[in-house]
């Protein structure tokens, strides 16, 4: 006689440890989801890429600073793209703009996967046509990174 199969049964973690590690995201999920977020533009279209990236620049920036950096480049993209197109869509009027306007949402339908897939691998993605609107954050004064040495002098000095 066949025995009876038990019903399968999901591992439950053993400790609450396990359990709160199972559902906390790592930096690596908050670099991915900070170039992911431009496609929220796509459920709202107005600034729907910009909110779920400067959520992710505001709140987890602050605990890891390659989320910051990777939050910051994508920000400073979907913005200089926002630029891009409002300087574009005039444009249209005279032709011109339609092929450039194809251009520029192309561009903003790949980069930010590429960005993804690198930034998912442990690489920074350095987004070309951006403009660095939004800089390092200031510590102590002076942007983040700088030397000692990298001090200049005041003007007239």
């Amino acid at each position: 006689m066949e025995r009876p199969q038990e019903p399968l049964r999901a591992r439950r973690p053993s400790t609450p440890v396990d359990a709160a590690e199972a559902v906390t995201p790592g930096p690596t999920t908050w670099r991915v989801l900070s170039h992911l977020g431009a496609y929220g533009f796509y459920v709202l279209p107005i600034l729907g890429d910009l909110i779920p990236i400067f959520v992710i620049w505001i709140t987890k920036g602050r605990e890891d600073p390659e989320v910051e950096r990777h939050a910051r480049a994508s920000l400073n993209f979907q913005l200089s793209i926002w630029i891009m197109k409002l300087v574009t869509i005039p444009l249209c009027l005279i032709l011109i703009g339609f092929p450039a306007l194809a251009v520029l949402i192309l561009i903003d339908l790949a980069l930010p996967l590429v960005a993804a897939i690198r930034a998912g691998n442990g690489k920074f993605f350095e987004y070309p046509l951006a403009f660095e609107l939004i800089g390092p954050p200031v510590q102590d004064g002076r942007e983040a990174g700088a030397d000692e040495g990298d001090a200049r002098p005041a003007m007239g000095a």
